[in-house]
């Protein structure tokens, strides 16, 4: 089993049980109070600690590339997902906003070897990745991954979601959709990032510095707007990708063979996704610098005809 990691040029300045609120990487959008629109209908096949809407975001004051992860416990019935939903920053973020449609992101699931419900030795499962939309809307984008099998029921699995956290003065933007009204979720939430990091999809974050709610500072607290489930992925043409892209001129982030690559690009019944994808020079998904060259990708079954 292939497992997955951060590649750190610039260590967290936190390491797990230390954190302080005067040495946090971290920061939050103003606080908007209450809930607003948007909410989504939690349903019984989907895993979900949220309420559908968030009160607050968060991201790195000095930018780089954040990952924040909700652990979950398989339910019977529910021992398979194919779609991972998330949400992009919040609705009180209007000027400026708390980030922009289009950045690239990517969405695993990993499982808990040990069983000890900590991510440090999580063993990869899935991933994906796509381009932000929705962004301030409490709007949550579905996206497709490969079928997973999540184990055993009462097992632990973890989904993460990582992007790149832009730098616009101090603080940055806030990709992070935070709900806050259960400000003490217990070990459930996690967060990582770093200005120089990466993400190495054949590593796992052993040594990011997984940083759990808990520890965090009081306004930094909260559950992230992340499911996971069963679907058809959203209204976006998603690709299984043929073989292993080439990552050029520092990106490590690059879908490999059997991973999906979700494209952006609409779809309904009447407008249906091409039989085929190829992506001569594609954004890195992490964010970051660089590009993947030539993503050869075939339509997954069921996606938007």
């Amino acid at each position: 089993m292939k497992r997955g990691v951060w590649v750190w040029g610039c260590a967290l300045a936190l390491g797990a049980g230390a954190a302080r609120a005067e040495d946090s990487p971290f920061s939050t959008s103003v606080d908007i109070g209450g809930s607003r629109g948007g909410q989504t209908e939690i349903t019984a096949d989907e895993y979900s600690h949220d309420d559908g809407s968030s009160e607050d975001a968060i991201g790195l004051t000095a930018g780089g590339v954040i990952a924040w992860l909700t652990r979950f416990e398989v339910t019977e019935g529910n021992q398979t997902i194919n779609e991972i939903a998330v949400a992009f920053g919040t609705p009180g973020c209007t000027a400026p906003p708390c980030g922009e449609n289009g950045r690239p992101f990517g969405a695993g699931i990993w499982s808990d070897p040990n069983q000890d419900g900590s991510p440090v030795d999580g063993a990869f499962l899935a991933q994906t990745t796509g381009l932000q939309e929705n962004v301030d809307t409490d709007t949550f984008q579905r996206i497709a991954i490969p079928q997973t099998d999540l184990g055993e029921v009462g097992d632990f699995f973890f989904v993460v979601v990582w992007t790149r956290n832009e730098t616009r003065g101090n603080p940055g933007d806030f990709p992070a959709s935070l709900d806050r009204s259960n400000p003490e979720p217990g070990p459930i939430q996690w967060v990582t990032g770093g200005v120089a990091a990466q993400f190495d999809p054949d590593e796992f974050p052993t040594s990011a510095g997984w940083i759990q709610s808990s520890q965090l500072p009081a306004n930094l607290r909260g559950l992230w707007l992340v499911r996971a489930g069963t679907g058809e992925g959203g209204d976006t043409c998603s690709f299984v990708v043929k073989k292993t892209a080439k990552g050029k001129k520092g990106c490590n982030a690059c879908p490999r063979k059997d991973d999906l690559f979700d494209t952006g690009i609409e779809c309904d019944e009447n407008n249906p996704c091409p039989k085929k994808f190829t992506g001569k020079k594609v954004d890195c998904p992490d964010g970051g610098a660089g590009f993947c060259k030539k993503i050869l990708g075939r339509k997954k079954s069921g996606a938007c005809g």
